[in-house]
């Protein structure tokens, strides 16, 4: 089974799902890495519009594709995070999943256009940025009908099987890129920013498509469900939980993605350019080694929760910074000689992406300490450590860029990554004390 046959009955509590489930399903471990690279593939459509964008149309071009999308992620990630959160905790137990999609969908249409009319009117008020404003708009449409899939693919991750939701999740992906490599290709690419234009309308086109094929792969999930009260009731709940969960998400939004918006702010939006494409290729190789990590570590640890790791995890640490490093040599070396030269980039966009790359062992550090606390139930902590990382994050990117530039900025990403993962090692010590 791929996904949902139409005549299949929707099972109505967790005892028929574990009838239904296949006895030959694979292992915890297993479906934990499948749900994290279908996790993941959003990213890859990040990665390649990047780098096709650049190949395409000159890396000045992809330094303004990547600036406007920082733009889009600060916004879309600030509601779709936390909603995804909220929507993989209530699906499980509710009898309605399509209740639970439909609210999820009204509340992020709501909250994602408030703050898109909040940043447009703010740039037309200051007067900078307006020149983002066709191609942001564009691509705030174009990320929200692709995170509008996350609703039935959770149905599918959780009432049925990770396989059905990998395969889903691929699919989709290989319909953006597919409509996208269209647009890349059939754009004049002397066009300048109206190529850009015509490639956002592309990356949209996909993303519809791939939102169809999702309502038509999932469609027997809503036959139950569509209820105006039970899906009045779903969003008051959601939007509950958005609240509570919104401010974590603020504090990692501060700490790693707020680089490009205080460049620009300070040396200008060529330079934020720049840096928001070297970060959204390293942002691919930071979230696939962390989250590689996050499966090993969770595979050997989750069943001591109550006796695990009386101390810091020195071994797990050490392994975090060889391998960490060893990664991170390997994306520099990618980034610089296989996009970065042959783009002709400048002598400091390569050092900027050898230092961006090399905080690789400390941000798997950080996410380790981070899955620690996570095991430990020490939710509190783990709130503060956000916290006190955002907040000097906040100030080391601002003085580092103020004086340095580039190079500060990407110096930076490796100093926050340190403080929060002593930090971190202060926190796990504190256990026994």
């Amino acid at each position: 089974m791929l996904f949902v046959k139409s005549d299949q009955q929707l099972p109505q509590d967790k005892e028929e799902i574990i009838k239904e489930r296949d006895p030959r399903k694979l292992s915890a471990v297993v479906d934990y890495g499948l749900v994290f690279v279908g996790d993941l593939l959003p990213y890859g459509v990040l990665f390649l519009l990047t780098v096709l964008t650049g190949f395409r149309f000159g890396i000045q071009a992809a330094g303004f594709w990547s600036l406007c999308y920082a733009y889009v992620a600060i916004i879309t990630t600030l509601i779709c995070g936390p909603n995804l959160l909220s929507l993989r905790r209530r699906m499980p137990s509710n009898p309605s999943p399509g209740a639970v999609i439909i609210a999820g969908w009204i509340l992020r249409l709501v909250a994602i256009g408030s703050g898109v009319a909040l940043l447009l009117i703010a740039s037309r008020i200051m007067n900078t940025g307006t020149d983002l404003i066709p191609l942001m708009s564009l691509l705030f449409v174009a990320r929200f009908v692709e995170t509008s899939i996350d609703g039935p693919a959770t149905g599918i991750q959780y009432l049925y099987n990770a396989r059905s939701y990998f395969l889903l999740r691929l699919t989709v992906f290989l319909v953006i890129i597919a409509v996208v490599l269209l647009g890349v290709f059939g754009t004049d690419s002397n066009s300048g920013q109206t190529a850009l234009i015509d490639v956002a309308t592309a990356y949209l086109v996909g993303a519809c498509l791939g939102f169809l094929v999702t309502l038509f792969a999932t469609r027997t999930l809503f036959i139950p469900a569509i209820v105006p009260i039970k899906v009045w009731a779903e969003l008051r709940g959601q939007s509950r939980e958005l609240a509570k969960f919104v401010l974590a998400t603020v504090l990692f939004l501060m700490a790693s993605r707020l680089h490009p918006v205080i460049i620009s702010a300070l040396r200008g939006q060529e330079m934020a350019g720049q840096f928001a494409m070297v970060q959204n290729l390293f942002a691919v190789l930071a979230l696939a080694s962390t989250g590689v990590a996050g499966v090993f570590f969770w595979s050997r640890n989750r069943q001591a929760r109550d006796h695990l790791l009386d101390g810091v995890p020195w071994l797990w640490l050490t392994g975090a910074i060889v391998g960490g490093t060893f990664v991170g040599m390997i994306g520099a070396i990618a980034i610089n000689y296989m996009y970065l030269t042959p783009l002709e980039g400048s002598d400091l966009l390569k050092r900027t992406a050898w230092i961006i790359c090399l905080a690789t062992p400390l941000i798997l550090s950080q996410a380790i300490l981070s899955n620690v606390l996570v095991l430990q139930k020490r939710d509190t902590e783990m709130l503060l450590l956000a916290a006190g990382n955002s907040l000097l994050s906040v100030l080391i990117i601002w003085l580092a860029v103020y004086r340095f530039g580039l190079l500060g900025a990407a110096a930076s990403v490796s100093i926050s990554a340190g403080f929060s993962s002593a930090m971190g090692i202060w926190i796990v010590r504190r256990k026994n004390g």
